[in-house]
């Protein structure tokens, strides 16, 4: 049954980075402002998501695989982060590119630990 709920998960976060995508259309040459926010949310959610599952007995065993396995992973994008990297540098702007790639991972883990964090004090 797990199958089930990461697969519609896994619907829902698709069709919202989707959503955001259009939103937010990338421009060649410039920020992926849409991939980054998304993929930073995505690493706050799943901080908040992870602790609060850690400290919570009475949420459904549904919770993880809807929510983090699903949700999220249908939701982050971190081959459109490679891609968007990768045609970044080739249009001539590496710095831009290498401080894309920073700022990403550094943000999804500074995020995920904040959103821990969050959880573990407040809740």
């Amino acid at each position: 049954m797990n199958f089930l709920w990461v697969a519609l998960g896994g619907a829902l976060g698709s069709v919202l980075r989707y959503a955001l995508g259009l939103r937010f259309p990338i421009m060649q040459g410039q920020w992926p402002w849409a991939t980054f926010g998304i993929n930073t949310l995505g690493c706050l959610l799943i901080g908040i998501l992870w602790a609060y599952c850690e400290r919570s007995a009475t949420l459904s065993p549904v919770v993880r695989p809807l929510l983090m396995v699903g949700v999220l992973g249908g939701f982050t994008t971190f081959s459109a982060f490679g891609l968007e990297s990768l045609l970044i540098w080739r249009h001539g702007q590496p710095a831009m590119a290498l401080g894309y790639m920073i700022a990403s991972m550094l943000g999804g883990l500074l995020l995920a630990a904040a959103g821990a964090a969050f959880v573990e004090r407040w809740l």
